[in-house]
């Protein structure tokens, strides 16, 4: 089945959603500014209003923290118990009390994004592009939202790489991918070092170079699919989803000689791959800085 423009745009409502969440795993740590940006965009390709729900401190029960307008139930309908356990629970806890209601749901870190499509807006044979001109506001405002989160929580500013919170994040949910799917995943941890001692900002920029995924700006390059972060002022970090030990070993190998033709400093990396080295984030990484801990020693 072919996507309908609809459905085009309610994926990329859902990649604002998994944006937001990257960004943090506290809930309802956004700013509120973004997160009625995030609900004023749902609601728009929807057709119909929206709600933002969190859970109270004290109660742990979810309460309405935003609406883009009068919703077609009471705020009460939607005091559910946070800790249901996964996501499915709770989404499953939320459709009990809405029968009777057409709706869209997304649980998440920031809590759980509820919306009510009009009829007019329900996936149909819609060919005509000219009808997504009413939702260019929309998707202008999603752009937006989105430039935002990414440069000022998610990118390391000199570098223009991501950062360690957002790496962390991404490894997380590549570890789970992988491990759903029983595909390999590996890391490099990677400390640069300058040949007279500690780099300057110039220097630590033009190495992050290396860490592009554009083969022609570099003779050495990261794929379109690994992610590649700043993980501290001579560190680095990359995820390399799809990929066994031996194949991050040759990375690694590549990587070190493209930092040592660059002529100003050397890298030692530490190499780790699921699911031969660890099965969770804290063990994987713990894994990579010994093998870097190796690498510099010798």
């Amino acid at each position: 089945m072919t996507d309908t423009p609809i459905d085009l745009l309610r994926s990329v409502m859902d990649m604002l959603v998994e944006a937001l969440d990257a960004s943090s795993s506290e809930p309802g740590s956004r700013s509120v500014e973004l997160q009625a940006t995030c609900l004023s965009a749902l609601a728009s390709l929807t057709g119909g209003p929206a709600a933002l729900l969190q859970p109270e401190k004290e109660t742990n029960r979810l309460r309405l923290a935003l609406a883009s307008e009068s919703l077609p139930c009471p705020a009460e309908t939607f005091e559910i118990d946070w800790q249901t356990g996964d996501s499915g629970t709770l989404e499953s806890a939320i459709q009990k009390v809405l029968p009777e209601q057409d709706y869209w749901l997304r649980a998440s870190p920031e809590g759980v994004w509820v919306a009510f499509p009009s009829a007019e807006v329900k996936p149909n044979e819609m060919q005509d592009l000219a009808q997504l001109e009413p939702l260019l506001p929309t998707i202008l405002r999603l752009a937006s939202a989105l430039e935002r989160i990414h440069n000022d929580q998610l990118v390391d500013g000199p570098t223009g790489l991501f950062n360690r919170q957002y790496i962390e994040t991404r490894l997380r949910s590549e570890l789970a991918r992988a491990s759903r799917h029983g595909h390999p995943l590996s890391i490099l941890l990677v400390r640069v070092r300058g040949s007279e001692g500690r780099l300057d900002s110039k220097s630590v920029e033009q190495v992050a170079k290396l860490f592009g995924t554009d083969p022609a700006a570099n003779t050495f390059s990261f794929r379109r699919s690994d992610v590649c972060a700043r993980a501290g002022w001579e560190r680095f970090m990359a995820v390399l989803p799809e990929t066994p030990k031996w194949g991050a070993l040759t990375k690694a190998e590549r990587l070190r000689r493209a930092v040592l033709n660059q002529g100003f400093a050397q890298a030692t990396i530490g190499v780790a791959a699921f699911p031969e080295d660890a099965s969770d984030i804290t063990s994987l990484l713990a894994s990579a800085e010994s093998t870097l801990k190796l690498d510099q020693e010798e």
